[in-house]
């Protein structure tokens, strides 16, 4: 059963007592906590929650969709994005070197958990923005379905004109899906 939303320092929370993967009870391992620390909007501490049965990692509570907007600002890194490119156009210096240097971790953390497969591997991004962690695993893994879950429509249409298929809407909100993921 899950508990009711609460508002706390302006955000609206979910403290949900099952794991929205698998159904464990939920806090089971609480690993450590984090504060939103790029835009200062919120001085709330999440825990960070490490599921003792299907290991997802999560932030203990979750925001519900209407809260974003606190900690995503007007000037997020994203929605300055969408509004600066109709097209995508990695001509930056420095974002060709966070691309290089997420590709190299990328490839040495998952790569290995996935193995040398010649089927297709199908990869879920909850949150995936423009798809630029999609663009990623696609390079990593070609022959791979790349699915996203973006709220913003405008970085969701972004990441569909590069090729992945995306559901607009929140997490919470997706429908059951029958799709299954090697990776999410």
């Amino acid at each position: 059963m899950n508990k009711p939303p609460l508002t706390e320092n302006g955000l609206k929370l979910h403290y949900d007592s099952n794991c929205i993967v698998c159904g464990n009870l939920v806090p089971s391992n609480i690993i450590g906590n984090v504060t939103e620390h790029e835009y200062n909007t919120t001085d709330f501490s999440f825990r960070i929650n490490l599921c003792s049965v299907c290991n997802l990692v999560s932030l203990y509570p979750r925001l519900y969709y209407s809260s974003f907007k606190t900690i995503y600002p007007s000037d997020y890194y994203t929605n300055r994005y969408i509004m600066k490119n109709s097209e995508y156009n990695c001509n930056s210096i420095l974002l060709k070197y966070f691309y290089k240097k997420n590709i190299n971790s990328f490839h040495q953390k998952v790569k290995p958990l996935l193995g040398k497969r010649n089927n297709v591997i199908k990869i879920l991004d909850v949150g995936c923005g423009v798809g630029n962690h999609l663009d990623i695993f696609k390079e990593i893994f070609p022959n791979s379905l790349t699915f996203g879950v973006e709220p913003n429509d405008k970085a969701a249409a972004i990441a569909v004109k590069k090729g992945h298929n995306v559901f607009i809407e929140s997490f919470e909100e997706l429908e059951s899906q029958t799709n299954e993921y090697d990776l999410i």
